[in-house]
């Protein structure tokens, strides 16, 4: 490979150099030759190159100009026109142009499934999955390299402490840890571990009852004063009404929104709608 340019820290970038790593992300996505695989943030190519090997069709998206310029020369050998394609520009604004892809392989393959497997900037890591679960063909599989705190988060066990993000994303899919990446294998090396996140069995079948907006509303206002009681929150401008959807649910009146698991959420907003009637 080329002397690339130096890391851009207004773009978080943080390049992968520790060559046993690329392979434990992409084992995490079980990818195979029947993949299209998008990545997101494909920086020098090294993750690129191993999905390659893989035999899936990769769609690179890489927002600095410089390098997508140089992976479309380096990365010739490792793959075919038709299996990677090269896209500059920032994903966050790509919908169409993603939603364009999946069409055109449907119409070559009859299908429109995609995984995505990325090493992505650290700061945009919520707006990136909002992204994703947002787009109409969602992935059936994410696989990212996040903050190492972040990942422990999302993955916390049933009866643990929950978040706006463990539960945004618990929603779609189920997400599991795949263990720490120390610091020392980035260059430059960033102030904290990261970890390999796998989200599986993607779906909107969470939202069969309610919709995706109603949800999303609903633990925004309750989180917005996390350790208050439910009834302090999301009740405060009607509190009989409140203790009676706790009640139904039996829950105590003093409940913080942190203590409910993703099926009592959805419990509780049925009832709310039910109540509301």
């Amino acid at each position: 490979m080329p002397n690339y340019p130096q890391a851009k820290k207004s773009l978080g970038q943080h390049f992968l150099t520790d060559t046993n790593i690329l392979g434990r992300i992409v084992d995490a996505g079980n990818v195979s030759p029947q993949d299209t695989v998008f990545e997101i943030g494909s920086g020098r190519g090294a993750l690129t190159q191993t999905l390659l090997t893989t035999g899936a069709r990769v769609i690179a998206i890489e927002k600095d100009e410089n390098l997508a310029t140089l992976l479309r020369e380096e990365l010739k050998e490792y793959g075919t026109d038709e299996q990677l394609t090269i896209i500059e520009g920032d994903v966050l604004e790509m919908q169409s142009v993603l939603e364009g892809e999946l069409l055109q392989q449907k119409k070559e393959t009859g299908n429109r499934t995609y995984k995505v497997v990325a090493n992505i900037p650290y700061y945009i890591t919520g707006k990136i999955l909002r992204f994703l679960f947002s787009l109409d063909t969602l992935p059936v599989s994410i696989v990212l390299l996040i903050q190492n705190e972040v990942a422990r988060r999302i993955t916390v066990e049933e009866g643990r402490k929950e978040s706006i993000l463990s539960l945004s994303i618990k929603a779609y899919g189920t997400p599991s840890y795949k263990g720490r990446i120390k610091a020392g294998a980035f260059s430059p090396a960033p102030k904290v571990d990261s970890a390999i996140l796998a989200i599986e069995d993607i779906s909107r079948d969470y939202f069969d009852v309610f919709s995706e907006k109603q949800f999303f509303d609903v633990i925004k206002k309750a989180f917005s004063q996390k350790r208050k009681a439910l009834l302090n929150t999301l009740f405060y401008d009607n509190k009989e009404r409140g203790a009676g959807v706790l009640s139904v649910l039996e829950l105590s009146p003093t409940v913080r929104p942190e203590e409910l698991t993703l099926k009592m959420w959805k419990k509780l907003i049925i009832e709310m709608n039910h109540e509301g009637k």
